[in-house]
């Protein structure tokens, strides 16, 4: 849904507030990347960002200023595989310190959505196996020497 330029000031005048404190952060992820005063979002320490190419998803150089699609490897999880490839459209200057002070590497604040840039309606990176993908994974399985 397209909201509209000033939708933090109604929000902060709905709520009687003087300030809302911003982030980012997507479901597939466990963390969450505060803002800071000059609205990037800097990288917790636990996680390694990845800026990738949108259509081969290979990473691209962690030098300068890459825009690209968002991913990341969150070090803390446990439970299941930490990587995740998000349907986002990110920008990381790596070279170029945050005016704020912090020395993190910094998402850029303009965020946006692939299929909102593509104009096309589901942009999202699915890991659904098929049942071909199952059988040959069983396949793989039978032939090791345990």
């Amino acid at each position: 849904m397209a909201v509209p330029d000033n939708f933090m000031d109604v929000i902060m005048e709905f709520l009687g507030v003087d300030k809302i404190q911003q982030g980012y952060g997507f479901s597939e992820s466990s963390t969450f990347h505060w803002a800071c005063e000059e609205g990037h979002y800097h990288v917790m320490l636990c996680v390694i960002p990845f800026v990738l190419d949108p259509d081969t998803s290979e990473p691209r150089p962690r030098t300068g200023r890459q825009t690209g699609r968002a991913g990341v490897y969150d070090i803390l999880l446990r439970a299941h595989w930490g990587g995740v490839i998000s349907g986002d459209e990110v920008t990381i200057d790596w070279d170029l310190p945050c005016p704020c002070g912090r020395t993190s590497v910094a998402f850029e604040k303009d965020i946006m959505r692939y299929s909102e840039k593509q104009g096309i309606e589901d942009d999202r990176i699915t890991c659904a196996a098929t049942q071909e993908v199952h059988n040959e994974a069983i396949d793989f399985m039978k032939g090791l020497d345990l």
